[in-house]
């Protein structure tokens, strides 16, 4: 950050400066390098501005429809919400639900971080540590300069719920949630258990949708209805460590869980009024009733 050549720049290169491209070096582009514009923080490349805990793309400017407040700033808290910030999302199909709670700032996003799902891959094949050796990606979510462009996006390679920039530490994704330490030491997920919308158990644990116990985590949006609206043979609260289930206790539900039940049916629609008769009506006289 001060400026000299490091370590892995070879003098037969020549200077800094001799590199330079359109006028403009190393040492006044790159903020690694002393450089950069701190007056102006970049958004990640990729034209992605604040995520939700999903990935999906905060609207920039919007209003609480409860308080009447507004954000101009992506993330904010106009109803005190203790979970704290979140946002309007732009595509609601991506979050399943109109907003979201923002990832920079939700709960459980102390250090040390761990990838989540552990050991996902993307539709390629290629897990966290090679989008961290071959530098793929950035820690703040943008492109790294191992990237190619010619590749598309990070969402072109989404898979099991999740893109590098969700479930990869080395490019501000990863979970690291508050309460590891409750997990019961050797505890396995269901093998191969997945949801009806294709969502592990890794998934569950990375956007927060439960709680150790069992219950609804914060990431949980009420509208998706019960985890067994979601479940096949069994839902997460029995087949997943995060969610209190998992080989500990023999995929059985802790006391504390919750939407072990699907919802409640909707009401059926009334019935049709019958419709009127074609019959016409006449009098002793042959006069026609009035209807």
């Amino acid at each position: 950050i001060t400026g000299s050549p490091g370590v892995g720049w070879h003098e037969e290169w020549g200077t800094l400066a001799s590199a330079a491209n359109n006028g403009v070096s190393a040492l006044e582009a790159c903020c690694a390098c002393g450089g950069g514009d701190y007056s102006n923080p970049a958004q990640p490349q990729g034209g992605q501005g604040k995520t939700t805990m999903i990935g999906c793309e905060c609207l920039k400017d919007w209003i609480d429809e409860i308080t009447g407040k507004p954000c101009h700033d992506s993330c904010c808290n106009p109803d005190g919400d203790p979970n704290g910030l979140w946002c309007y999302v732009k595509d609601p199909k991506c979050e399943d639900a109109e907003w979201g709670y923002c990832r920079e700032d939700g709960p459980g996003r102390q250090k040390p971080c761990m990838d989540s799902p552990p050991a996902w891959l993307d539709a390629d094949g290629d897990g966290c540590w090679e989008y961290e050796e071959q530098k793929l990606c950035t820690a703040s979510g943008g492109y790294g300069s191992g990237w190619k462009s010619d590749w598309g996006s990070f969402d072109d390679y989404w898979y099991d719920g999740h893109s590098a920039i969700t479930a990869c530490c080395a490019c501000g994704g990863g979970g690291s949630r508050a309460d590891l330490s409750d997990f019961k030491s050797g505890c396995q997920d269901k093998q191969g258990w997945h949801d009806k919308d294709g969502d592990t158990c890794g998934t569950y644990s990375d956007d927060e949708w439960c709680t150790s116990s069992g219950a609804y985590g914060w990431g949980w949006h009420e509208e998706w209805g019960t985890f067994a609206d979601h479940g096949k043979e069994i839902s997460a609260p029995q087949a997943c460590c995060a969610c209190g289930g998992g080989s500990s206790t023999n995929f059985k539900a802790s006391p504390y869980a919750q939407g072990l039940q699907p919802s409640p049916a909707a009401p059926a629609a009334p019935s049709p009024p019958p419709a009127a008769s074609s019959v016409v009506r006449k009098t002793w006289n042959d006069c026609e009733c009035k209807q």
